[in-house]
């Protein structure tokens, strides 16, 4: 069984391996990759999406009524119905 010291050394090895990975895989200077770069959802979506017609088009609220019985108060929060819905839909 290994000691805690000799586990702790192979972890930082692990660690200093990735590091070195990394480096070797990124195309830019480290300075590039600390920059941040402070965007919204709406940029990432362009004006003509099926997603923004969609919203304008459909009102979504009348399926919280039609599945408030399958969904339960207790436990981890469920997926939003509406999000599945909207998730088939654009299939």
């Amino acid at each position: 069984m290994e000691t805690p010291f000799a586990y702790s050394l192979f972890c930082f090895k692990i660690e200093l391996l990735k590091l070195e990975v990394m480096r070797m895989l990124s195309k830019h200077h480290s300075i590039q990759r600390d920059q941040l770069e402070m965007i919204t959802l709406d940029q990432l979506v362009p004006a003509n999406h099926l997603v923004r017609k969609m919203e304008a088009s459909i009102d979504f609220i009348f399926i919280y009524d039609l599945v408030i019985d399958m969904y339960s108060e207790v436990g981890r929060p469920s997926i939003d119905p509406v999000i599945l819905v909207k998730l088939t839909f654009i299939q």
